[in-house]
């Protein structure tokens, strides 16, 4: 294999459904030469996401490409507000507000998909989706790295990712 084409899904409602739909899912099918991916940050939301994704198309390989959790959960709030599902603007008071909206009292934005996506801390245990799909797809089919990591090292982080993927290297990542 010579190239690697990933495919980015489109937003639709931020449900699990959407992002698996056929159209976003087809890129993994369709034949030809190469390797083809699917790009979905948020499909580690959903815990039942593995499964699904397993049944859909048994033989892919899995990418986490994981942040520290608190670089996460910070990025994860800025992008909660900018979509409009999180109206509080302070991070601190949003992780204060997370007790009170699990328990159904707190103020959940009327727009927000789930209200799960607002429990921070718990959607920053990444161990626990590590282990999901290392236990539905193999070890072997799945890759875990840290951004970081890519980022400080480059063409070797890049080397590694090629080799799991089957593809010649494609350089350096910057």
């Amino acid at each position: 294999m010579s190239w690697l084409q990933i495919e980015e899904t489109e937003e639709v409602d931020g449900k699990m459904e959407s992002l698996l739909r056929e159209g976003n899912l087809s890129a993994l099918r369709e034949g030809g030469q190469g390797v083809r991916g699917l790009c979905e940050p948020r499909l580690f939301l959903f815990p039942e996401a593995a499964e699904e994704l397993k049944k859909q198309c048994s033989e892919a390989k899995v990418i986490l490409l994981l942040q520290r959790p608190v670089t996460w959960m910070r990025a994860w709030h800025h992008e909660l507000l900018a979509r409009g599902w999180e109206k509080e603007v302070d991070f601190g008071q949003a992780l204060g507000q997370e007790a009170a909206r699990r328990e159904g009292v707190g103020k959940i934005p009327a727009q927000v998909p789930a209200r799960e996506y607002l429990f921070y801390r718990e959607l920053a245990q990444f161990s626990q989706t590590v282990a999901r799909y290392r236990e539905t797809f193999g070890e072997e089919q799945c890759f875990v790295g840290l951004l970081e990591e890519a980022l400080d090292e480059g063409g070797d982080f890049a080397e590694r990712l090629s080799r799991f993927v089957g593809v010649e290297s494609v350089g350096s990542i910057s």
